[in-house]
């Protein structure tokens, strides 16, 4: 870090949704930064199976079991357009979009969330690193979040192809420790945060009991 602001200081780094990929993105790819605290809330670490996350609808009904009569039409036109590469270059939430009926055409088309994952066969050993030497990793998850679908992936949890969520700590990810989680986990700096709430519902709370003691150690 060439800037005198922060040029071998210590800082901590604070993200909101896609702004907890930013920021996790800032610690695995920057040389040279030192970073007490990385905190993330409701962050898509896993990605999101809903390409079109605005729409609360859709993704309320997936994640609560779809019961409207159009929601098989909505559930294949969006697995149609999936099917389309130009789907991951249309925005910054496409590059995060984990269709899980189609985990080959996340590897394929999607440039960021993969390779920020250690997901592909080409390894980065800095971003593990990077990310193993914070001091601590907080990760919060709401609730009643029906923007992150998978909510469960604001603490790296993904869906199979049938569905159904696998926790982190059975991922392949975690067992072989590709981004550093195993690492700080068995270290005690990797912290599961979680409360009630809509994506974004962030209150005072929430920071002063969770993020501020992570702050002050």
């Amino acid at each position: 870090m060439n800037d005198p602001d922060f040029a071998g200081k210590e800082i901590s780094i604070v993200g909101m949704s896609q702004g907890g990929i930013v920021a996790r993105t800032i610690v695995e790819r920057c040389d040279g930064l030192k970073v007490h605290t990385l905190m993330t809330y409701g962050a898509p670490h896993a990605g999101n199976a809903v390409p079109l996350n605005g729409l609360r609808t859709i993704t309320q009904t997936w994640e609560m079991g779809c019961t409207q009569w159009w929601c098989p039409f909505a559930d294949h036109l969006l697995r149609y357009f999936l099917e389309f590469s130009i789907a991951w270059d249309w925005g910054a939430p496409a590059e995060y979009c984990r269709p899980w009926w189609s985990a080959d055409r996340y590897y394929e088309h999607s440039a960021f969330l993969p390779k920020l994952n250690n997901e592909l066969p080409e390894k980065n050993a800095l971003f593990k690193e990077r990310l193993s030497n914070v001091k601590n990793f907080g990760m919060w998850r709401w609730t009643e979040d029906y923007v992150v679908v998978p909510r469960d992936s604001s603490w790296f949890f993904s869906w199979d192809e049938d569905r159904k969520p696998i926790p982190l700590k059975e991922l392949q990810m975690y067992e072989e420790d590709w981004v550093g989680l195993r690492t700080l986990y068995e270290s005690d700096r990797l912290f599961f945060y979680t409360g009630e709430g809509d994506h974004m519902h962030l209150k005072q709370w929430m920071m002063d009991k969770y993020l501020a003691p992570l702050l002050l150690e």
